[in-house]
Order: C-alpha cells, then structure tokens, then sequence
C-alpha cells in the first residue's frame, strides 16, 4: 500500500523589483544623510561597508523574502546574521593565515568592521521599512505555487 503524503501548497511572497532595488539603495543612503549631522561614521560607514552590503546583501534578501512576508525586521535580522556569519569566516581566515601574509594582515580590518553590528541592521531594517512603504498591492499578497 503506498501511501502519498499531501504536501500543503509552497507558498511564494512575489517582490517587487523596483521597490526591491530602490529600498536596498536608499536604506543606508537615508542611514547616512540622517546620522551625518551627529557623526560622520555613517558616512565612513556608507562608503567602506556599503558595496558589500549591496553585493551580499541583495542575493540574500531575494531568496529571504521569496520565502517569508516582509518586516523592517526580516531585513535587520537577515542582515545581523549574514554579516555575523562573514565576520565569522573573516576572522577565521585571519587567524589561520600564516605570518606575513595579506590576510594576516587583514585583523586591523576584521576589527574595523565591528561597525557592522551596528550598521548591518540598522541598514537592513531600514530598507525593510522602505520597501514595506514602497511595495505596491500586488506584491504584498503570496502566491501558491
């Protein structure tokens, strides 16, 4: 007797690639124009950590939010884990590097990039948060597949 297990549909949460793509841009765009009366961190920030929060961070949002309803906190979460999980293979590099090599030399760069728990999901949630606002009805709504 076979039996046939009844899977419940996948669901998907279709994205909205213009909201998607602006957001993911503009969160630690806004970061910086908003922190920079007080500090210029955020810019120092922006311009050191922004490159990677974009190649990083947008292939990772994209599988994240196929799967999950989006938050300003899906994306700060995402982005605090993901950026710990890099700092983590970073520092790992580091330390099993032999003397005098490049990344060796990398340490004084892992511990810069402390900034990044602060930042990562100050930026992800702030993209979050403008793509939520961004997104238009369509997309707001998951799709069985």
């Amino acid at each position: 007797m076979m039996h046939h297990s009844k899977q419940s549909p996948e669901l998907r949460h279709p994205i909205d690639p213009v909201a998607f793509f602006l957001a993911m841009a503009a969160g630690p765009l806004l970061v910086a124009l908003l922190g920079f009366p007080l500090l210029l961190i955020p810019v120092f920030a922006l311009v050191i950590g922004g490159p990677l929060y974009l190649a990083i961070g947008i292939p990772v949002m994209l599988v994240t939010l196929s799967r999950n309803r989006a938050s300003a906190r899906l994306f700060g979460w995402s982005a605090l884990l993901t950026f710990t999980a890099l700092l983590c293979a970073s520092a790992l590099i580091v330390a099993l590097a032999p003397a005098h090599t490049f990344a060796h030399d990398m340490g004084g760069a892992v511990i810069l990039s402390l900034f990044g728990f602060v930042f990562a999901p100050l930026w992800g949630s702030t993209s979050g948060w403008l793509y939520t606002c961004w997104r238009r009805e369509i997309y707001s709504h998951p799709v069985t597949l």
